[in-house]
C-alpha cells in the first residue's frame, strides 16, 4: 500500500478484480451446465453422431455412445484406428462410398448416402449417413460432423416387398386366364399376356 494511495481506491481495485473473477467463474459454470445439457441431449438421440478432422488420417474428434451400441466398437477403438470406418464398409460399397467421401471433402458439399457396414459381431447393417463440413471464419474447413442411423429394418421390409411384388408379377404374367386390373376411376392399370390374347389389345 502506497502511503499516498487512499485505502478506498485499493479496496475498489480489489473489488473490481474480485468481480471479474466471479464473472469468469459464473461463465465457466454456465458453460459446463450447457455442455452437460447438450451431451445429455445428444446421447439420448436415436442417431450415432460423430465428427472427424479433415487432416491426413481423418482423426476422429467425437463419436457418440450410440455408435458403440450400433457397431460394437468402443470409442477407444475408433480413436486408435483412424482407418476403421473404411475397413468396416461392405466390400461392395467401399469404393463408391470412399470416392464420394473424397469428392465431398474437396467440394465442401453435403454427404448423404445409404450403404452397408459390418458390425464387430459380423452383422451387416444398412445405415443412412449424412455429414457436412464446418468452416472457420475465413472459410477454411475445420472438420466434418454428421450422423449415422441404422435403417436395416426398413431395407429388409423394402426387400420383402420387392420379392412379394415380383412373385405377384410372375403369377400375373403366367396366369392362363385373362387378368386385368382397374383402379377406382375405371382406368386400366395392368393386364397380362393372356388378356392381350383374349381381347386383342
Amino acid at each position: 500500500l502506497e502511503p499516498d494511495q487512499p485505502l478506498l481506491d485499493v479496496l475498489a481495485g480489489i473489488g473490481r478484480q474480485l468481480g471479474r473473477v466471479i464473472e469468469r467463474k459464473n461463465a465457466e459454470t454456465d458453460l459446463r451446465a450447457a455442455e452437460t445439457r447438450y451431451r445429455v441431449l445428444v446421447e439420448q438421440l436415436p442417431l450415432a453422431l460423430y465428427a472427424y478432422g479433415l487432416d491426413e488420417g481423418h482423426y476422429p474428434i467425437y463419436r457418440s455412445p450410440q455408435i458403440v451400441r450400433m457397431l460394437g466398437y468402443s470409442i477407444e477403438e475408433w480413436r486408435a484406428d483412424p482407418d476403421l470406418f473404411p475397413k468396416l464398409l461392405h466390400s461392395e460399397d467401399r469404393e463408391r462410398v470412399m470416392e464420394q467421401v473424397a469428392r465431398v471433402e474437396q467440394t465442401g458439399d453435403r454427404f448423404c448416402d445409404e450403404f452397408r457396414i459390418i458390425a464387430k459381431d459380423g452383422r451387416t447393417l444398412w445405415v443412412h449417413d449424412e455429414n457436412v463440413a464446418v468452416f472457420d471464419t475465413d472459410g477454411r474447413p475445420l472438420y466434418r460432423q454428421g450422423f449415422m442411423h441404422d435403417v436395416s429394418e426398413r431395407r429388409r421390409a423394402e426387400e420383402v416387398l420387392r420379392d412379394s411384388e415380383e412373385r405377384v408379377r410372375l403369377l400375373f404374367d403366367a396366369a392362363l386366364d385373362a387378368v386385368v386390373t382397374i383402379d377406382a376411376t375405371g382406368t386400366i392399370t395392368g393386364w397380362n399376356a393372356q388378356a392381350e390374347t383374349t381381347f386383342g389389345w
